[in-house]
């Protein structure tokens, strides 16, 4: 019965490490992506500065990449990077 009880737990436990990695993979990778577009962003190619498609496409993760990055960086400004950091400080202590 005890040997039961001890498989059970060590599954259980075996499961909460798989979704903690899976959800901390996740967070480090969102991080990420939001460095990489915070680091290539050049405000004079933001979008609401934008009068031509020509200059929209300047960013490395093309509009998708433009839009996340100049909304950041228009209502966050530089403290966007504090929220970037932290979300991969939470996501190595997962």
């Amino acid at each position: 019965m005890e040997d039961i009880n001890i498989n059970i737990k060590k599954k259980v436990k075996r499961n909460k490490d798989i979704k903690s990695i899976a959800i901390s993979s996740i967070i480090i990778i969102i991080g990420l992506f939001l460095l990489i577009l915070m680091v290539s962003f050049n405000p004079r190619y933001s979008i609401y500065n934008a009068s031509t498609i020509s200059e929209i496409n300047h960013h490395i993760f093309g509009i998708f990449g433009l839009y996340i990055s100049s909304f950041l960086f228009k209502y966050l400004g530089f403290s966007s990077y504090i929220l970037i950091f932290s979300l991969l400080h939470i996501g190595y202590l997962i």
